[in-house]
């Protein structure tokens, strides 16, 4: 289904040649994030943008559902404080409020917030983004999301805030067929507050889900006219290996561009070859080239262009990651005569995969890295979870728990660290469904690095915590089926 949604995007958003440049994008980052909605009209002309504007169809009830998230992030720039940005959660890790304060006169004064509800099912119903304007809070951008009873995302309607009403801006309705495959898409576009036709997409699927072709048509006054086609090929893994657009002209479909795709054994991107059709005839226009280090982990990606009948440097990007697959470093270079550095960011990782600070820099002369100003995300269990869209130097994330249930099915895990904030001991409290054969209670610093592990064979166990000097820990409670987590302050 992922993939779908990445190709329903790619019909409405990308124009013809754009589709090499979202494959290179969107490859840069682990996973897929619930947190990004889309700016339709912003999208069109920003090739950057990572992912697509469906949040994720959630299980709340399986192990991948334990997540820790930030909860406050302090962002400086060049020298003060400007922002704090804090998040409360429901009970199964999904983000209630987003909330942004600003630093002024000392204090901290509302800036912006973000608001989610959730079905029963944790998908997103409703998100919500609002400013702080002469003492109250007054609404900028609206998502409004409905789905079928298997899921699917069949209805999203964006809106933005008007003179205290809201305006319609577009809208997309999905149609699924019986076995759960995208069949058509109409998007509509809003006019003196109304919705009216603006593009239809038909889709064909193979026996694996996999989207063959989308044929777009656009509405004009009183007919639907064909717009452009693409057609998809893949290998026996599943992975994209071809892409066709064709622009409908002289009543024909004419070639338009090419993009060729090479995967390794680990079904990586190594290669995304852009051709355009020119003089009847297939023209390499650019490439990207990924390589991956020991671990398997992206460690650079190089974008050239066709010019003068051969390939020139344009940009690049390096990667350090660490074993876990957390990006340490990303280093952006442009290419003068010779690779010249443009800016990096560097981030530090909990235990979790939860990005705790991040760094801008900038390449100045004479040759040195030093502060910058522009933006930065946030990581959360590993994977892409929020871009901060203000320009910032650098920031500190307060890290908060949230534990998850397994399974419906299970009685509630009950795991209790007592007491918390504590000064020289602690007591671990468990009940009878919590308590199971190799049992271990470990503590570990915010950044991961193990402190002691003890065996947990009765239901209350005390652990001396003297030695350690104030401040947060995580406490973990493991054995071969389970994981709880609880965060500990020591004073």
């Amino acid at each position: 289904m992922k993939n779908q949604f990445l190709l329903i995007i790619g019909a409405i958003l990308l124009t013809c040649n754009l589709q090499a440049q979202f494959q290179k994008s969107y490859h840069e980052f682990p996973g897929i994030t619930n947190r990004y909605f889309p700016d339709p009209v912003k999208d069109q002309n920003n090739l950057k943008k990572d992912l697509p504007f469906y949040p994720v169809k959630r299980n709340l009830f399986t192990p991948d559902s334990m997540v820790w998230h930030w909860d406050t992030i302090v962002c400086y720039d060049l020298n003060n404080v400007i922002y704090r940005i804090s998040e409360t959660f429901n009970g199964y890790g999904g983000v209630l409020e987003t909330l942004t304060e600003a630093w002024l006169n000392n204090t901290w004064k509302n800036y912006s917030r973000k608001t989610h509800t959730y079905d029963a099912n944790g998908n997103d119903l409703v998100y919500l983004e609002e400013s702080w304007n002469n003492n109250s809070w007054e609404g900028k951008n609206r998502h409004s999301f409905s789905y079928d009873s298997n899921g699917n995302m069949v209805l999203m309607e964006w809106e933005i805030g008007q003179s205290n009403t809201w305006q319609k801006i577009s809208q997309y309705s999905m149609i699924f067929d019986t076995n759960g495959n995208i069949d058509s898409m109409y998007v509509n576009k809003g006019e003196n507050n109304i919705w009216v036709n603006n593009i239809r997409v038909a889709y064909s699927c193979d026996i694996n889900g996999n989207i063959l072709t989308d044929q777009r048509e656009t509405w004009s006054d009183t007919c639907w006219i064909l717009s452009y086609k693409d057609t998809y090929t893949y290998d026996g893994n599943g992975n994209q290996t071809i892409s066709l657009i064709e622009i409908w002209q002289n009543n024909n479909w004419e070639n338009f561009s090419m993009g060729t795709m090479t995967y390794d054994t680990n079904g990586n991107y190594l290669t995304s070859l852009n051709e355009l059709w020119q003089n009847n005839a297939w023209n390499n226009s650019s490439i990207v080239t990924w390589t991956y280090d020991g671990n398997n982990y992206l460690a650079s990606l190089l974008d050239q262009e066709w010019v003068n009948n051969t390939w020139n440097n344009f940009n690049s990007i390096l990667y350090l990651n660490d074993s876990s697959g957390n990006m340490l470093v990303k280093v952006w270079r442009d290419w003068q005569s010779g690779w010249l550095n443009n800016y990096k960011l560097t981030y530090t990782y909990d235990l979790f995969g939860n990005s705790i600070t991040g760094k801008y820099e900038s390449w100045e002369s004479p040759g040195i890295w030093m502060p910058g100003i522009g933006n930065l995300v946030v990581f959360s269990n590993h994977q892409y979870d929020f871009g901060i869209d203000i320009e910032l130097n650098r920031y500190t994330a307060i890290i908060n728990s949230i534990v998850l249930d397994v399974s419906p099915k299970e009685p509630a895990s009950r795991f209790v660290v007592f007491p918390n904030p504590a000064h020289s001991q602690i007591r671990i409290k468990t009940d009878k469904n919590t308590i199971g054969s190799n049992m271990c209670i470990s503590i570990f610093t915010l950044e991961g690095r193990l402190l002691t592990m003890r065996p947990l064979t009765d239901m209350s166990r005390e652990i001396d915590i003297s030695n350690l000097p104030n401040g947060i820990y995580i406490v973990k409670l493991t054995n071969n089926e389970k994981t709880v987590v609880a965060k500990l302050v020591k004073e």
